[in-house]
């Protein structure tokens, strides 16, 4: 037996549910909170990815000497977390579906 799960995502996962419901009850609890943090972690990558633009457009357009410092520290530290966010997604086995991909290229 399936059950159908929509993420928040707008994508559906078909989780087997098998024989025994005590078992499958964890078993789909665990696959649950696995799809929930695959999520949570595409959401702060993408989070990331905003926060890294905005602070590359604030590095473009400021012009005072002492803001310059404040930009660069900035923008590092903005790449830094996204670069994390990319280590703990590849550790985690996480990458984005071609469906994903396309919305996200549609939506650009």
């Amino acid at each position: 037996m399936y059950i159908k799960y929509k993420t928040c995502l707008n994508l559906y996962v078909y989780i087997n549910l098998g024989g025994d419901t005590v078992k499958n009850k964890k078993k789909l609890k665990k696959e649950l909170e696995k799809e929930l943090e695959k999520e949570n972690i595409i959401k702060e990558i993408a989070k990331a990815q905003t926060d890294v633009a905005t602070a590359e457009k604030f590095f473009q357009f400021v012009s005072d000497p002492e803001l310059v410092d404040v930009a660069i520290y900035n923008l590092e530290a903005k790449k830094s977390r996204y670069r994390y966010l990319i280590k703990i997604a590849k550790e985690k086995g996480i990458k984005k579906s071609l469906k994903e991909s396309l919305i996200e290229a549609i939506a650009k």
